[in-house]
């Protein structure tokens, strides 16, 4: 008996060689199970080596080849998944599924099938619809516009949390919407300053539409905006922030001071 040398479990036998070769502390043990896969692919390769094989498809009658084992009797009926399953279902029975349609259906019991209109766009004839608009024409409507602002009135709009396309997460239970913020957050609660997320909105217009502008956070009356970038719009949204009102605007060599007090602090 013996001890295997990389977990020190007590082994002995036939086995022993084995266990040292695949024990999973052993550095080298991937490296022996690829060679030896290796090995077995290489052999059944010279054994049963690839041949290919041609044929001609049933459904479209195309010549094709295709690769099989050279002692296997595996064939190929068609060149592709498309002819397949268009061969296949040459031989399926579709006057069942239309009788069972026929019969069972509400569709076809009252008639509604045999209704045909116009689309009040292109005057194609569909079937009857809610709108009276074929598919194409349909998302363009008014009628459809209108059905969808009435069913979205009171959902949509607002601050909403994770709301942009920046880096995001949630710490010590507030949310940050970029790395930028998250430097910022941490400062804070280290140093035991009170912030919150500002909720409220303050209009302003851009390209002749009046959109709602939510600043980041919120200190004693005072708001917070952590931009790394400088757009048109962002630059509408600061320039028309109410007058009576502080607006502390944080760009890269604002928010510089609060990334290096991570970086002393070890933090990153």
């Amino acid at each position: 008996m013996s001890n295997c040398r990389f977990c020190n479990k007590e082994i002995g036998g036939k086995t022993a060689g084995i266990h040292v070769m695949y024990c999973s502390l052993n550095p080298k043990r991937q490296d022996t199970i690829n060679k030896i896969r290796n090995t077995i692919i290489s052999k059944n390769k010279i054994k049963n080596p690839e041949v290919s094989k041609l044929s001609i498809c049933k459904n479209c009658g195309k010549e094709f080849s295709y690769k099989v084992k050279k002692n296997s009797s595996f064939s190929r009926s068609c060149c592709s998944d498309f002819c397949s399953h268009s061969y296949a279902s040459k031989f399926v029975d579709q006057s069942n599924k239309s009788l069972a349609m026929k019969t069972k259906s509400s569709w076809y019991k009252d008639g509604r099938s045999l209704v045909r209109i116009r689309c009040k766009t292109c005057n194609k004839e569909i079937g009857p619809n809610k709108y009276g608009y074929c598919q194409k024409h349909l998302s363009n409507s008014k009628d459809y516009h209108v059905h969808m602002s009435k069913s979205l009135k009171g959902k949509s709009g607002g601050w909403r949390a994770r709301g942009g396309s920046g880096y995001r997460g949630y710490f010590c239970g507030y949310l940050y919407q970029s790395s930028w913020e998250l430097a910022w957050i941490t400062y804070n609660l280290n140093n035991e300053i009170e912030f919150e997320r500002c909720t409220e909105h303050f209009p302003y217009n851009f390209n002749g539409k009046i959109l709602k502008y939510y600043p980041d956070f919120k200190i004693n009356g005072e708001y917070y905006e952590i931009s790394g970038f400088t757009k048109e719009q962002k630059l509408a949204k600061i320039n028309q922030f109410p007058k009576d009102k502080i607006l502390h605007v944080l760009n890269l060599r604002e928010i510089k001071p609060y990334l290096d007090y991570l970086k002393c602090a070890g933090l990153v």
